[in-house]
């Protein structure tokens, strides 16, 4: 089993789309962002949506990253989720009282959860505003 450094190497270096494309690439998403481990080893979880790869456009995504979010979260195993959930997460509960939001379209809305809210722009406003250093975060929080 290649670790995922292989495993991205290898789809940077396709050149065509098949088959072994979509397999690779699948193991690649799934280990690293949808449910990603803390081993350098593809996810165990890939394998069984592998085996059914003709399924795979079918497959409920929304379902299967959140019933891993659940099972990871309830048993307090907060490292692990899906890593566009837990950034987003992290930006969502910033203090964004001083943050100028010129430019991005103004501040998400206050009346809903809003990480379902936020561009990519704002993102990027928040995370500067929310920079100590060039290495360090934690300003806003």
């Amino acid at each position: 089993m290649p670790n995922t450094s292989v495993l991205a190497d290898s789809l940077q270096a396709m050149t065509t789309h098949g088959e072994v494309f979509k397999m690779n690439l699948l193991m690649y998403l799934i280990s690293t962002v949808f449910v990603p481990t803390t081993s350098l080893r593809p996810s165990n979880k890939c394998f069984p949506i592998l085996a059914k790869l003709k399924d795979v456009k079918n497959m409920n995504w929304c379902k299967f990253i959140a019933d891993f979010l659940h099972d990871a979260f309830s048993s307090k195993m907060y490292q692990k989720g899906c890593r566009l959930h837990l950034m987003l997460m992290y930006v969502d509960c910033l203090d964004l009282s001083t943050v100028d939001f010129t430019g991005t379209g103004g501040p998400p809305p206050t009346h809903k959860f809003v990480v379902s809210a936020w561009t990519i722009d704002a993102v990027k406003v928040v995370l500067a505003a929310d920079r100590v250093t060039d290495t360090k975060y934690g300003n806003c929080s």
